[in-house]
């Protein structure tokens, strides 16, 4: 079973030896660069209405995730 890395009750250095292949979290900094440049370009001026619409678009997909959970709650309940 593989380790899920990002919630915190990881312990991150005894999970470390779990990893499968070298440099197994490269992809991930080079999307946080990513976005770092992209927040932090002085020349934008619509960075707040990303952030806000990022925002968003997450609370929209964890209420849905949340409205599933309650509903398969019930229909496990019901059987």
């Amino acid at each position: 079973m593989k380790s899920v890395f990002g919630s915190g009750s990881v312990d991150y250095y005894s999970k470390l030896e779990t990893v499968d292949r070298a440099y197994y979290f490269i992809k991930f900094e080079k999307f946080l660069k990513k976005k770092k440049s992209e927040y932090n370009d002085p020349n934008s001026n619509d960075n707040i209405s990303k952030l806000n619409k990022e925002i968003m678009d997450l609370h929209q997909i964890m209420t849905e995730n949340i409205s599933l959970l309650i509903d398969r709650d019930k229909n496990l309940e019901c059987k």
